[in-house]
């Protein structure tokens, strides 16, 4: 465990950081997150104006899985092979 305080959590959080990202962003969710995970990342989307992906059946480890698969619209959105 990280063992972070609530300063610590509240200063590292990268919703209160004031750069945003200067390319366009997509932010992959597994949808067997839970919903606090969910707004979170919503919040964070809708704050670097970013669009989002949510990867059926996966978690944050899984989310990432199917990257490699061409047939898969988290490949077809990192690469922009629509």
């Amino acid at each position: 465990s990280l063992q972070l305080t609530w300063d610590q959590i509240a200063r590292l959080s990268p919703i209160k950081l004031s750069r945003k990202p200067c390319a366009a962003l997509t932010l992959a969710v597994g949808g067997d997150e839970s919903e606090e995970f969910l707004r979170q990342m919503n919040d964070y989307a809708s704050h670097v104006n970013a669009g989002t992906i949510t990867v059926a059946g996966a978690n944050h480890l899984t989310a990432l899985g199917p990257y490699n698969d061409p047939k898969s619209a988290l490949y077809k959105v990192l690469t922009r092979a629509r």
